[in-house]
């Protein structure tokens, strides 16, 4: 099987979840940080998907938790944010994941999970040591927090946003 076969298939079992599945793959020596045909890779597509034992699993197994999708930078720490997976932005900034790295627009994950209204997310990453204050291309996280969500706005003001 080719390269770009067996990375394919860790990317979609990564993203629905199937622990055995990934498992075996990288058992079988699949490698966890390079992308798919579609330049996604599986720890960014477990963490969009909210998978948090595969998360893990593949941290242990040496994903990189700063890995970003090509295109536009994107990282899994930004994936989960925007989908409000506050327990795995946890375990992505306790294996290194950069709290304050941008995209290509330099949006960061606080930015991902202000402008989506994502509350917990907000808090995780705000927790965790994230800038409030950390400009985009769009604007501050306090400038693209969704309206209606205010608990959001509330959240960074007192943050010192």
């Amino acid at each position: 099987m080719a390269d770009e076969d067996i990375t394919g298939r860790l990317v979609a079992a990564a993203e629905a979840g199937d622990l055995d599945v990934v498992r075996a793959m990288l058992d079988a020596e699949a490698d966890p940080n390079l992308p798919d045909a579609q330049e996604e890779g599986a720890l960014r597509a477990a963490a969009r998907a909210g998978h948090g034992a595969v998360v893990r699993l593949l941290l242990e197994r040496g994903a990189d938790p700063n890995w970003a999708e090509p295109n536009e930078f994107r990282t899994a720490l930004m994936a989960a944010a925007v989908h409000g997976h506050s327990d795995i932005i946890r375990v992505l900034i306790s294996c290194g994941s950069r709290v304050d790295d941008g995209d290509d627009y330099g949006e960061t994950a606080l930015c991902c999970a202000a402008s989506a209204g994502r509350l917990e997310a907000v808090r995780a990453l705000l927790e965790c040591g994230a800038d409030p204050r950390k400009p985009g291309e769009i604007g501050a996280p306090l400038e693209v927090a969704a309206d209606e969500v205010p608990e959001v706005a509330e959240l960074l003001r007192a943050a010192g946003a």
